[in-house]
């Protein structure tokens, strides 16, 4: 079942795509941080358990791809709910204790507050403005049910160094200025915890995780390069005509800089992405 609640934040602001590939890289995109980040898992803690009756929510869900995964794992009791801005990408089918809504992540649902024990968000980097991100902490705070608990998933770091990635350096940059131009922050890794604290969560914890990229860790960092690939590939169409991520003189006319880039993350060893799992506790 599909709900609609009104947006609050402008869909413009939001840097990625929602288009077929992007939704097929989303979902690689997912196997790929739950092995990489999370060991297999998808609850990050051990301790943190999602228990019969309990109501789980995945905000910014996109495809539902982590809450149809948790659903093949917890009981069929469990209330799972995958939200996000657009129903564009939301599954055709799923299980019956799954339910999808249209709403935006910094205006839920009045009648959502103290509902949910446990929440799940990943990744919007590229969605949520500085004022946003404190809205949408507060949002998560009241739909969370007292002594609930959330865990949020968000880039802490790229920043290859060496002669051998120059590319790969001025596509961070350039991916950087964009967020930073369309009012995003680009080191939102760093500030959740205090959005968190500020919203009134306690026993805020964060643990950065090291998720590999290039061909030199084997199948895991050819996956996580071809996904980053890819997802800064969506970019460019953004960028034409004004410095973007289009071709550059340090590339061959037939590539792009994302593409060279590419070339730079599989000949070099250890590198990887910075990803920071944030969890934290409404108090009782």
């Amino acid at each position: 079942m599909k709900y609609t609640q009104r947006h609050s934040f402008d869909a413009d602001h939001y840097v990625l795509s929602r288009s077929r590939d992007e939704q097929d890289r989303l979902n690689k995109q997912h196997e790929y941080i739950t092995e990489a980040v999370f060991d297999g898992r998808l609850i990050f803690k051990n301790n943190t358990k999602v228990r019969p009756g309990m109501k789980v929510l995945d905000s910014a869900t996109g495809t539902g791809c982590w809450i149809l995964a948790l659903s093949k794992e917890v009981d069929s009791s469990i209330s799972l709910v995958g939200a996000d801005i657009s129903s564009t990408m939301f599954p055709d089918s799923h299980p019956r204790n799954v339910q999808f809504v249209e709403t935006s992540v910094t205006n839920m649902p009045e009648k959502w507050t103290e509902t949910f024990d446990f929440i799940n968000q990943r990744f919007l980097i590229a969605a949520l403005t500085a004022t946003q991100w404190a809205v949408a902490l507060k949002e998560l705070y009241r739909v969370l049910k007292p002594g609930g608990t959330i865990q949020i998933t968000e880039l802490h770091s790229f920043n290859p160094v060496g002669e051998g990635l120059r590319k790969s350096g001025e596509v961070w940059k350039k991916f950087m200025s964009l967020l930073e131009e369309k009012g995003h922050l680009s080191d939102s890794g760093y500030r959740i915890k205090d959005f968190a604290r500020n919203a009134g969560f306690e026993n805020v914890e964060e643990s950065v995780q090291r998720a590999p990229i290039g061909r030199r860790w084997g199948k895991l960092g050819e996956a996580g390069a071809e996904n980053l690939k890819r997802g800064l590939r969506v970019l460019e169409p953004a960028n034409i005509g004004r410095g973007g991520l289009e071709n550059v003189n340090t590339c061959t006319k037939s590539q792009s800089l994302v593409e060279c880039a590419r070339q730079e993350w599989d000949n070099c060893e250890g590198l990887y992405l910075s990803v920071t799992v944030f969890t934290a506790r409404k108090p009782l």
